[in-house]
């Protein structure tokens, strides 16, 4: 794991208590993956659990890649791991790829569910970002099950994934959005709804 090491001091980054950073920057991450993408799986079970923020960005970054010809192995890893997934950023850039790309695949929802229903509240997010794999397939059901079960939770972090899946589905279909926002105005928050709207915002 020597190709993180480098002067500077560890500090903490976002939420996770435990979550170290070393600030290199999302190009390099990028290069630091493609080169070390023949890594095995022993070895990126051990960098999703390193305190590191970095190196767990750089493990998923590898099993995205390698998803698509292991995908059944890489699911199995990333789902025995999901407890380390405790940032936005290692949440927004693996859960559509790997977990909303496999159960979709499959045809089976039922991990996504459990997080839903888990009271974790990165596990939950990675529940709502997952759905994307869906929407991007003009799937919109099951998405919105979700984002309902979310309605009224009470971090934004959630609210806001909430409603970024929301506008996802208003790109691909504005009805489809309207039509649930409208029958759940009473209870969906401004955060979830602002967020979505966003689609209707005038390019400069």
């Amino acid at each position: 794991m020597r190709f993180l090491r480098h002067s500077l001091q560890l500090q903490e980054c976002g939420y996770g208590a435990d979550n170290m950073c070393v600030g290199t920057k999302v190009p390099v991450l990028r290069d630091i993956a493609e080169y070390y993408g023949y890594l095995n799986s022993e070895y990126l079970e051990r960098m999703l659990r390193h305190e590191v923020h970095e190196m767990r960005f750089v493990a998923l970054l590898i099993m995205i890649d390698r998803f698509a010809h292991s995908k059944k192995s890489i699911y199995d890893l990333y789902v025995r791991n999901i407890g380390m997934l405790d940032n936005w950023d290692l949440v927004d850039l693996s859960a559509h790829k790997i977990l909303g790309e496999y159960s979709y695949l499959n045809s089976n929802c039922e991990e996504i569910i459990n997080l839903s229903n888990d009271d974790g509240l990165w596990k939950n997010r990675v529940a709502v970002v997952s759905t994307w794999a869906f929407i991007k397939r003009g799937k919109f059901e099951f998405p919105l099950q979700i984002i309902k079960k979310f309605i009224t939770h009470p971090h934004h972090l959630i609210l806001k994934a909430s409603g970024w899946m929301l506008r996802e589905i208003g790109k691909r279909d504005q009805n489809a959005m309207m039509g649930f926002i409208l029958e759940n105005n009473s209870m969906i928050s401004s955060i979830t709804k602002s967020y979505a709207m966003e689609i209707f915002k005038k390019k400069k």
